[in-house]
């Protein structure tokens, strides 16, 4: 099977209308009633079940359709969080960030300036590592840090 996220968008736009209308369905993905038939028709036919019950004045979902919507809205809210998730972190706004750094300076530069940072972005965590100053570089090089700070 290959059903696509356009498919599984345009099933949930479809019963998220509520109005029974593929016209108003299709505003909400801003795609033509056409375009939003063709994806529901697509998607029935790759899962082999008829999912939308049409008739001349209204359209309702069947009983398997019925059934999966839930599952459908399920898996689209989790995906569309991961995206914000992903986005979140490419863009610097949550993680975690692992810093070397000598002793000395751990212990008394870098405490404030960890919490300065913090204070303006609570959801990027900082792991700080007391590390020898000749071992600084070749921790950020492993991957075992993402960056060092040393005399």
């Amino acid at each position: 099977m290959n059903v696509t996220l356009r498919q599984l968008r345009a099933f949930l736009a479809l019963a998220l209308a509520r109005t029974g209308s593929f016209t108003l369905a299709a505003e909400r993905l801003y795609i033509t009633q056409s375009a939003l038939s063709g994806l529901i028709k697509e998607f029935e036919q790759t899962l082999g079940i008829r999912l939308v019950d049409r008739s001349t004045r209204r359209i309702s979902l069947t009983g398997m359709g019925q059934e999966l919507f839930p599952l459908v809205e399920k898996i689209l809210h989790d995906l569309d969080c991961l995206l914000v998730n992903v986005a979140e972190r490419k863009s610097l706004k949550t993680g975690l960030v692992r810093v070397a750094a000598p002793q000395l300076m751990a212990s008394t530069l870098l405490p404030e300036m960890i919490a300065s940072y913090h204070a303006e972005h609570p959801d990027v965590h900082i792991k700080l590592v007391d590390s020898a100053v000749e071992s600084i570089v070749s921790r950020v090089f492993s991957g075992e840090v993402d960056f060092g700070i040393g005399p």
